[in-house]
């Protein structure tokens, strides 16, 4: 069976998923960080496309914990997967960066005591989508 939406009715929610790993017991900190971000997140990515405005409220959050076997240079992962509009796709680029800058700055701030500076990346991932309530 195929489903299918009138143009109108489509509405694409942002996904931002934080993965991290555990250390010096600060994954609450950045459990806080992931939901903070989403403040971040709707302003950069918010656009004037139809369907392409949004508010912290549109942004879903999933912090999740490393499992212990991960391997990764990378202390933290930001995943940012949202609708692909025009306008947001042009300066992807600047929307990214204002997104890696305020992570860089929480970080800088709440883990620069730590003996190890933690080490993320920001990737945000556009695409055709289509979100429904069920």
């Amino acid at each position: 069976m195929v489903l299918s939406w009138p143009e109108g009715d489509r509405n694409a929610m942002p996904m931002l998923t934080v993965k991290y790993h555990p250390w010096k017991g600060e994954g609450s900190a950045v459990e806080q960080l992931a939901v903070d971000l989403r403040y971040v997140v709707a302003e950069a990515l918010n656009c004037e496309d139809t369907g392409g405005q949004l508010t912290s409220k549109d942004i879903e959050v999933e912090p999740v914990m490393m499992p212990a076997g991960m391997r990764s240079k990378y202390d933290i992962h930001i995943l940012i997967e949202a609708n692909d509009y025009p306008s947001r796709k042009e300066n992807l680029g600047q929307r990214t960066e204002k997104i890696r800058a305020y992570v860089r700055t929480v970080l800088d701030q709440h883990c620069g005591h730590f003996d190890h500076k933690p080490k993320a990346w920001v990737w945000v991932r556009l695409a055709p989508g289509c979100w429904v309530e069920v």
